[in-house]
């Protein structure tokens, strides 16, 4: 699980499964992992109102951070929003470790609203208590929000803080190379660090999510470099995984079609371009709403973060910790 071999994990798991705390978040969050969306968060109302969470907030929370994903997966953003409200809002929840994963879950939940307020408190919330790896998620999310308004420096900065604290981290490093890439996409530089960075992401990413996202960036930086090959081979990977589906959640699915039909209208196949446009407009207009809608049908941007993505032909995808930290110790009772 610490590995983000989930797949493996899951298998083991089943077979040594017992009805503990500790088991109940694990099987929960690998189902969520799993893209058993329903089923994780049928297990998490199960055990909502049991004798453990009300003995334990932090069992309880835990299920709380666990659906929060579960619902943002299945697209389900605007309950996914509430019920963070709802979260953030409990006050037994406000002075234990999880707590600070609840604000930097910002990232995940809130769709409508700006999550950057809550991922500082988030960054604030972990140093505090010396816990350096978690600091280095919420920096990592504060990164990414900053990178989308056009913030680079300020962004590059976090990624960088991020980067000294996630050391320990065995999956940070992936995910810091492809922010770097991002960054350097955004500033318009499609040279060999830049493809090094992805090409290395890449070897490092243990994840079907971050995998897609990695393939995303590294297809947009081989097509600026002309590298026609290259960027057939990740044009096909990118479309294969768009149309199996998987990853359920569809924004990412949206983007990967995006970014293929830029690629096929720069190679001059705009036939092809038309089918991942339409494709990439099927999906409901109900996350980063006013972004897409300028996009594909050239309503006004008035926010500076959706002005300054819309300046480029592409839209490169930057990469964040989703899973939730399962501390066992804190978790016997």
């Amino acid at each position: 699980y610490q590995l983000n071999w989930f797949s493996d994990a899951k298998r083991i798991f089943d077979s040594v499964y017992e009805e503990t705390p500790c088991d109940v978040l694990y099987r929960a969050s690998l189902l969520w992992i799993d893209g058993d969306q329903d089923e994780a968060i049928t297990l998490c109302e199960r055990y909502w109102e049991s004798d453990w969470a009300h003995k334990s907030p932090s069992f309880q929370l835990s299920l709380g951070l666990i659906k929060l994903s579960a619902l943002r997966s299945r697209s389900d953003y605007r309950e996914c929003e509430q019920f963070f409200d709802r979260l953030v809002a409990t006050s037994a929840y406000q002075n234990i470790p999880e707590y600070g994963q609840l604000l930097r879950a910002a990232d995940v939940a809130l769709t409508t609203r700006d999550p950057l307020p809550y991922l500082l408190k988030s960054i604030e919330f972990f140093a505090g208590r010396g816990l350096s790896s978690l600091e280095a998620q919420a920096r990592l999310s504060a990164s990414v929000h900053l990178g989308e308004r056009g913030q680079l420096s300020l962004s590059l900065e976090q990624l960088e803080n991020a980067e000294q604290a996630c050391k320990d981290l065995i999956i940070g490093r992936y995910l810091v190379l492809n922010n770097q890439a991002v960054i350097a996409l955004l500033s318009r530089r499609f040279d060999d660090n830049t493809l090094e960075a992805l090409r290395y992401a890449l070897a490092g990413v243990t994840d079907r999510f971050d995998r897609l996202i990695i393939l995303i960036n590294l297809l947009i930086v081989s097509y600026n470099r002309a590298e026609d090959e290259a960027a057939s081979y990740y044009a096909g990977l990118v479309r294969d995984i768009a149309e199996s589906g998987d990853p359920e959640e569809h924004n990412i699915r949206r983007i990967a079609y995006f970014n293929l039909a830029v690629y096929y209208e720069s190679v001059g196949d705009a036939a092809a371009s038309r089918v991942m446009r339409e494709k990439a407009k099927s999906f409901p207009l109900d996350y980063d709403t006013a972004y897409w809608s300028h996009r594909f049908y050239a309503t006004p941007v008035e926010a500076p973060a959706d002005r300054f993505r819309a300046q480029f032909s592409y839209d490169p995808p930057f990469l964040s910790f989703w899973h939730i930290e399962i501390d066992s110790h804190r978790l016997r009772f």
